[in-house]
């Protein structure tokens, strides 16, 4: 009799396997909750850690950004500061090499690496030619430095930086710029040859940076439709 009143109903299930059923759907519940509080946990943590490079990331570019004012490359602080931000380049490379979602840095790890060695290899050239003070050096000076202040009006993603005030004004001066200077270097008598080049390749580099800058340039709100 008493065995009869452990039986679960007609279906032939006693009490016990009823139990270890229950039991063993509470455990299925509570490791599912366990899993999904784990997995909310290492989202959170990639975020964190998405955050955490992007900040290293844009911190980097704005201390590259330091060394540039309205008219010029602050060639001399750069220098003494150049192994130092090599270093913090190496370790910025690595946390972005090790974030989670590494392929979303890739590109912009990719033009800060470009800016910090255009910087660094445009040291040489503009110390040399600030001594000479011949004008044909004037204008490599010129044109050389002009390349590195262009960093001045991109993003860190190398976008043009369209919150910057008075872009559009920059954008123009730089392309005048490279205008004229063409124009006087070409008048320059006897010019080496290799200076030409030189001078020529500088000026066709900006002017490439320059139209692509010019071509994110946003249509004015009025003219939209």
């Amino acid at each position: 009799m008493a065995a009869a009143t452990i039986r679960g109903g007609g279906n032939g299930m006693d009490a016990i396997e009823l139990v270890r059923r229950g039991r063993f759907q509470g455990f299925g519940l509570i490791a599912k909750g366990r899993l999904s509080t784990l997995g909310v946990d290492v989202y959170r943590r990639e975020d964190n850690d998405t955050q955490r490079v992007q900040r290293a990331l844009e911190g980097y570019f704005s201390k590259l950004k330091s060394f540039l004012n309205e008219t010029s490359f602050d060639v001399g602080r750069f220098e003494c500061s150049r192994d130092s931000l090599k270093e913090e380049l190496l370790v910025v490379s690595s946390s972005v090499k090790n974030a989670p979602s590494s392929e979303n840095f890739s590109n912009q790890l990719t033009f800060i690496r470009r800016m910090f060695y255009v910087m660094a290899n445009a040291i040489d050239p503009l110390k040399q030619f600030n001594k000479s003070g011949t004008q044909q050096h004037v204008w490599l000076y010129k044109i050389i430095e002009l390349n590195v202040r262009l960093f001045g009006v991109q993003t860190s993603q190398g976008r043009l930086d369209v919150k910057l005030a008075g872009f559009q004004d920059k954008l123009l001066r730089f392309h005048h710029s490279v205008y004229f200077w063409s124009l006087r270097y070409k008048d320059l008598a006897d010019l080496p040859e290799h200076m030409r080049l030189l001078f020529k390749s500088e000026a066709d580099q900006a002017q490439k940076i320059i139209d692509s800058l010019m071509s994110q340039v946003p249509e004015p709100t009025h003219l939209m439709t």
